[in-house]
C-alpha cells in the first residue's frame, strides 16, 4: 500500500464524519511532486446543497487555496524561504495574492490563527478553510479542508469550521504514528522522515550537531546513520550539506541578496567560508554562480 493510499484509508471515515457537521466538501491533499502544487487525494461527495467537487489528483495553487497554504504555512522558515524564492505568484483574479512578502505576513496569520484561508482567491464564489496534518515533530505531511459557497463558508462561519477539521486532522496523525509503529520498515522510514525535517528547521543554524538528531529522536547514532543512508542514500552530514547548498544556488538564482547576506541566512561564519564551501561543491564562487544565473536569464530573454 502506498503512502497515499494508507493516508486515504485513514482519513476516509473522519472525512465524512466532518462533513455531515458542515455540510461543506472535505477533502485530504498532499504536495504534488517538485513542491509547486498541492495535489488532491480524496474528496467526499456532497449529500445535501450545493457544493465543488475536484477529481483525485487535481492540483491546486499553494498561494490562492486553503489547502495549498495549509501544506506550506508549517514548513520551518528556511524551507519555506527556499520554496517561495522561485514559486510563481500566478493571478486569478483581484483577490489573488502575488507578492511574496505579503504572502509570507499571510501565512504567519494563518500560523497564528490555527487554519488557512481562500477567499475566492482563485475561483469567485468559492471559499475554504484548510488545516494541516502534522507529524510528531510539527512538520506537515497532509492537509484536510474544506470547499463551499462563499455564501456559506464565510468569516463567521470558518472558525468553527476550522474546529472541527482540526479534531479530524489530529485523530489522522495519531492513526498514522499507530501504523507506523507496528510496522519496521515503517518505522525506519518515519524516524528518517522525522530527521529530515528536523534538519531542515536547522538550515541557519551554525552551531548545528548533526549527532542531535538522533539523541532527539531517541536512537542510537549508529542506528541512526545506517538508517539515514539505507532511506535517503546519503549519510546525515551529507544530507545536510546538499540542503545547504540547494538553499544556497536558490537564493543566489534570485539575486534579491548580497552574498554576505546568503551567507549570513545559512548559518555561515562569514562570507569566506561560505565562498570557499560553495566553490568546493560546485567548482564556482558564489559571484561566478551568480553572474552565470544572470547571463542565462538574460540570454533566454533575448532569444524570446
Amino acid at each position: 500500500m502506498t503512502d497515499d493510499e494508507i493516508m486515504i484509508q485513514l482519513s476516509h471515515r473522519l472525512m465524512e464524519q466532518v462533513e455531515e457537521v458542515i455540510d461543506c466538501t472535505v477533502g485530504v491533499g498532499v504536495l504534488a511532486a517538485g513542491k509547486r502544487a498541492g495535489r488532491v487525494l480524496s474528496l467526499t461527495p456532497l449529500h445535501r446543497g450545493l457544493g465543488f467537487t475536484f477529481h483525485p489528483g487535481y492540483e491546486f495553487p499553494l498561494h490562492a487555496s486553503a489547502p495549498g497554504k495549509a501544506l506550506i504555512a508549517w514548513l520551518p522558515d528556511a524551507e519555506l524561504d527556499v520554496l517561495l524564492a522561485t514559486y510563481p505568484f500566478i493571478r486569478f483574479n483581484d483577490n489573488t495574492i502575488t507578492d511574496r512578502a505579503t504572502f509570507k505576513k499571510h501565512l504567519k496569520q494563518s500560523r497564528e490563527q490555527g487554519f488557512t484561508t481562500d477567499f475566492a482567491e482563485e475561483f469567485v464564489g468559492c471559499h475554504c478553510v484548510g488545516v494541516p496534518i502534522l507529524n510528531e515533530n510539527g512538520y506537515p505531511v497532509a492537509t484536510i479542508w474544506t470547499t463551499g459557497p462563499s455564501e456559506k463558508v464565510t468569516a463567521r462561519t470558518m472558525p468553527g469550521f476550522a474546529k472541527k477539521l482540526n479534531e479530524a486532522a489530529r485523530e489522522i496523525a495519531r492513526r498514522l504514528r499507530d501504523r507506523t509503529a507496528r510496522d519496521p520498515d515503517r518505522y525506519r522510514a518515519l524516524k528518517v522522515e522525522q530527521a529530515c525535517c528536523m534538519i531542515k528547521s536547522h538550515l541557519s543554524a551554525a552551531d548545528f550537531v548533526i549527532e542531535s538528531v538522533a539523541n532527539e529522536l531517541h536512537v542510537s547514532y549508529s542506528w541512526f546513520r545506517k538508517a539515514f543512508k539505507k532511506e535517503t542514500g546519503l549519510s546525515p552530514k551529507g544530507y545536510f550539506l546538499r540542503l545547504k547548498l540547494d538553499c544556497a544556488k536558490e537564493l543566489l538564482s534570485q539575486g534579491d541578496e548580497t552574498i554576505s547576506e546568503s551567507a549570513e541566512r545559512l548559518g555561515f561564519e562569514s562570507a569566506s567560508y561560505f565562498s570557499i564551501f560553495f566553490k568546493s561543491k560546485t567548482g564556482l564562487t558564489p559571484s561566478q554562480f551568480q553572474k552565470n544565473t544572470t547571463d542565462r536569464a538574460s540570454g533566454g530573454r533575448r532569444l524570446r
